[in-house]
């Protein structure tokens, strides 16, 4: 079983279903990484990168946020 992603026109993902090699995957983009509703797919980098926490957070190598704000959710 896979992981695989449909996003819109914006590239954001809009649902998220597991299927094994004979679904029929047309529109959806295999995920290997964690993604969910509202994850941007970035096809430079080929991941998932999920919805900014902060404003003065900035994107690392592995789609993810990095934040120093004292009121980040752990």
């Amino acid at each position: 079983m896979k992981n695989y992603a449909l996003i819109d026109e914006n590239n954001v993902v809009i649902n998220v279903s597991v299927g094994d090699d004979n679904w029929s995957k047309e529109g959806w983009i295999p995920c290997a990484d964690v993604c969910g509703i509202g994850y941007t797919y970035d096809e430079v980098r080929d991941g998932f990168i999920p919805p900014k926490c902060h404003d003065e957070a900035t994107l690392n190598n592995k789609c993810l946020w990095d934040c120093t704000n004292t009121k980040h959710e752990t």
